[in-house]
């Protein structure tokens, strides 16, 4: 998720000039800001996510809950096509591929976030 997290901060910025609240800085697995996980903590607070482990993804997935998909539906209908674009991007690209894949896509692209990474 925060690598996830990461990439749309990334985009959002560099293709559609919209900033987030998120300062990632170079951390032990790459980049890292813990709003993060008060983020995700306060989704799941409000009954809009849900958290389960996973082995296809070897860790915590995070699902949305039925209110989070009508509330989420909501949202996605006032993006722009490029916003829409982006997260279809991110999700198919990315999100839903092998982790091993995605931490290559983001070292490689952002080598400046590796610089304290345990993994490389």
């Amino acid at each position: 998720m925060m690598k996830a997290c990461f990439l749309l901060h990334k985009r959002l910025h560099s293709e559609h000039g919209i900033s987030t609240d998120f300062e990632f800085i170079a951390g032990d697995y790459g980049p890292l800001d813990e709003k993060v996980y008060t983020t995700l903590e306060g989704l799941e607070r409000n009954g809009l996510i849900e958290e389960v482990e996973s082995e296809q993804y070897q860790g915590t997935e995070y699902r949305l809950t039925l209110e989070g998909q009508e509330r989420a539906e909501v949202l996605y209908q006032q993006l722009s096509d490029g916003e829409r674009n982006l997260i279809s991007w991110l999700k198919g690209k990315h999100v839903m591929k092998p982790l091993s894949q995605l931490l290559s896509f983001v070292y490689n692209r952002y080598p400046k976030y590796t610089e304290n990474s345990k993994l490389v």
